[in-house]
């Protein structure tokens, strides 16, 4: 069926009995709600069957807590903060609910939604704030790291603010693609136990340093291309940063020695690396292709060999450590809204070009894994090019932004962080993870 905007809705249809229920709980009067189930109607039909809607949901907050996962901080907050407005919401409407961890569901986008259908009616708005407590502290069971306790006293508004003084919301994807629990009445009790594809081995585990061994094999086995490419890129990075035995064997040999060198005690190097322009980045300075052929090279006759303090004082570094290559862009103001900042920022990202690493640093926060994950910094220029519908969660000083080629569609979420500067990209992720 479609709504009113023209949408595909999805339908969930209700026993009479559970219908009279919502009816008697006046969920029939509230409004629409980006984090509350919507109920477009209520009628009696065959069979005494009624219809209300439902959003695509593809987890609940009672199956990502009994699948043993542990939750970050973050993610804690992206889950309750938005139901606890939804509630908050509802009861200026008069309609109390409390609801459990299975009224609480995940869309596939990876927004919370409050199950109208699966809460309980609440007598007092006491109650309801006693039902979100108990889901902070279920949650707070799965997260180590949370820190901050609600008092007995604190009403839905300062339970909503604890969450958001005590972490930075951040993406579900990951609880999304979290597998289940194992199926325990299949496993074999002489063999490794039964699983089915919910959950993964490291969630299942009563002390946190069981088996790892064992995992560490199964991470290898699983990531093993990631790992690989990891490796490369490190290697790659170090090459780039001067970290090796020639540059460690240069470092270690006095200045006195370096710089009385003679051209003669050099062995010789082929004629095109004398006139060819290095690929790595250095420090020091690297000559150009119109550098004269009788600049000192190193001791080393490896093509890729940087010049000594002797090189001429007129060489200039490569085009791709030069400031001058780095396009000039700046993030979105705070004042700007969520949708209109992460329609900038993407462009701006696209903007930056074959310098994106130096580039984006200017569009991230100080702790963002993009400045040091190249494949997150690919994801986002791949992802950036096909915005053309943008979605955002507005939590405080965060927005989680979804990006489509088409509505409806997600090729990657973005986190976003407004600062006191503008705003700035925290993280990415897309449908393979970050």
């Amino acid at each position: 069926m479609r709504g009113d905007d023209g949408g595909v809705l999805n339908a969930l249809v209700l026993s009479r009995e559970r219908a009279e229920r919502v009816l008697r709980l006046g969920l029939d009067r509230l409004g629409r709600h980006e984090h509350r189930e919507h109920l477009v109607d209520v009628g009696i039909v065959r069979a005494g069957l009624v219809l209300l809607t439902e959003p695509p949901i593809v987890r609940t907050l009672e199956q990502v807590l009994d699948s043993g996962a542990r939750l970050p901080p973050g993610a804690v907050v992206t889950v309750l903060a938005p139901v606890i407005a939804a509630l908050r919401e509802a009861a200026v409407d008069g309609v109390l609910l409390a609801p459990g961890a299975d009224a609480v569901g995940l869309t596939e986008e990876g927004r919370p939604v409050l199950l109208l259908s699966g809460s309980a009616a609440a007598r007092s708005v006491e109650e309801v704030g006693a039902a979100v407590r108990d889901l902070l502290g279920r949650c707070r069971d799965r997260c180590p790291e949370w820190r901050g306790s609600p008092d007995a006293q604190d009403d839905l508004e300062e339970l909503e603010a604890l969450l958001y003084r005590s972490a930075a919301p951040r993406p579900l994807g990951a609880l999304l693609r979290m597998e289940g629990p194992p199926d325990r009445r299949s496993a074999d009790p002489g063999g490794p136990a039964g699983r089915s594809a919910e959950v993964p081995a490291r969630h299942r585990r009563s002390h946190p340093f069981d088996g790892w061994q064992a995992r560490l094999r199964g991470v290898v086995r699983r990531r093993r291309g990631p790992l690989i490419a990891g490796a490369v890129i490190l290697l790659g990075a170090l090459l780039a940063s001067g970290v090796g035995p020639q540059r460690g064997a240069e470092a270690g040999t006095p200045a006195s020695e370096r710089t009385e060198m003679r051209p003669s005690d050099a062995q010789p190097v082929p004629e095109r690396s004398r006139t060819t322009p290095t690929v790595t980045p250095s420090p020091t300075a690297t000559p150009t292709a119109s550098a004269s052929p009788t600049s000192t090279p190193t001791t080393s006759a490896s093509p890729t060999s940087t010049p000594t303090t002797s090189a001429s004082p007129t060489s200039t570094p490569t085009a791709s450590a030069s400031p001058a290559s780095t396009p000039d862009v700046r993030p979105p103001g705070p004042d700007v809204g969520a949708e209109e900042a992460a329609t900038a920022l993407l462009g701006a990202v696209r903007h930056c070009g074959s310098a994106e690493v130096v580039c984006i640093a200017g569009l991230t926060t100080a702790d963002s894994p993009i400045r040091s994950d190249a494949a997150s910094v690919e994801a986002l220029v791949a992802a950036a090019p096909a915005v053309a519908a943008v979605h955002a969660d507005v939590n405080g000083a965060s927005a989680i932004v979804a990006i489509g080629a088409d509505p409806g569609t997600t090729k990657a979420s973005v986190l976003m962080i407004r600062t006191e500067a503008g705003w700035l990209l925290r993280d990415v992720f897309t449908d393979g993870g970050r």
